[in-house]
């Protein structure tokens, strides 16, 4: 997954991407917090359909527990016979 350049979205923009994932905020909320909510959001359903459709993703690794929910890193593929 790519990451996406927001700065073309203002504010309110980013709000309403916030809305449609379901993602609760504060009324007086940053931008740069907005920007790393819809990152988070974005990946959490990549890896949500990944699951769905039993695709591996052998390149995560639970590295903890934050606020209750996992915390994962992407380790590089380093091999060779990577598509």
């Amino acid at each position: 997954m790519e990451n996406q350049d927001l700065d073309y979205l203002n504010l309110r923009d980013l709000k309403s991407v916030c809305k449609y994932y379901k993602i609760e905020h504060k009324s007086r909320v940053k931008r740069e917090e907005l920007e790393a909510l819809i990152y988070m959001a974005e990946h959490v359903q990549a890896l949500t359909l990944m699951e769905a459709n039993n695709l591996p993703y052998p390149y995560l690794v639970h590295v903890g527990t934050e606020e209750g929910m996992q915390v994962m890193d992407i380790i590089p593929d380093t091999s060779n016979n990577s598509p």
